[in-house]
């Protein structure tokens, strides 16, 4: 059994119309904060239902998305935040929060360049950003796709043409 997940964060209000086609497939959307208005969660909605957190930048939409959020879909449990970094001044709740649910997935943002790791079974996947750039990193979305016991993630670039920027392979114990 397989299904897949579209992976954004920190589109600072911007909608790429190139997210349409790699998320077409998806059954579900994160998004990892720094939304920059509620009209990029109703067009991501309008592909497939998402969950979403707000960001440092999301004044405006911190009553109605949470900070970060737990759930559990296909026997995995996912933890959503956009600011996972140990200098932040919440990592010390933060962990506290991930170890205690010992999530599957953990999804975050804010950084604006995309990363995949494991540690202590759980994967950590920043999508990059999808907005406009402010850093020398190239603008990214990605997908995670569960295959049997395995998660497959990927990163697109979207770039003048939408190209595979990087995939990894990681085992999940189940």
């Amino acid at each position: 059994m397989s299904f897949k997940i579209g992976l954004i964060s920190d589109t600072h209000g911007q909608f790429d119309k190139r997210i349409k086609l790699i998320f077409k497939d998806v059954n579900h959307i994160i998004c990892a904060g720094d939304i920059g208005g509620i009209e990029v969660v109703h067009q991501l909605c309008e592909i497939s239902p998402t969950f979403a957190v707000s960001g440092n930048i999301d004044i405006d939409l911190r009553d109605i998305l949470p900070e970060y959020l737990f759930y559990k879909t296909d026997g995995l449990r996912f933890f959503v935040s956009h600011i996972i970094e140990k200098n932040n001044p919440n990592w010390s709740e933060l962990s506290k929060l991930i170890y205690s649910f010992k999530p599957d997935i953990v999804v975050y943002g804010h950084t604006h360049i995309y990363a995949a790791s494991s540690s202590n079974n759980i994967i950590f996947i920043n999508p990059g950003s999808a907005g406009i750039s402010r850093y020398p990193a190239s603008r990214t979305c990605g997908l995670i796709e569960k295959i049997d016991n395995s998660i497959l993630v990927q990163i697109y670039e979207l770039s003048s043409e939408v190209q595979l920027k990087y995939w990894q392979n990681f085992n999940i114990n189940k």
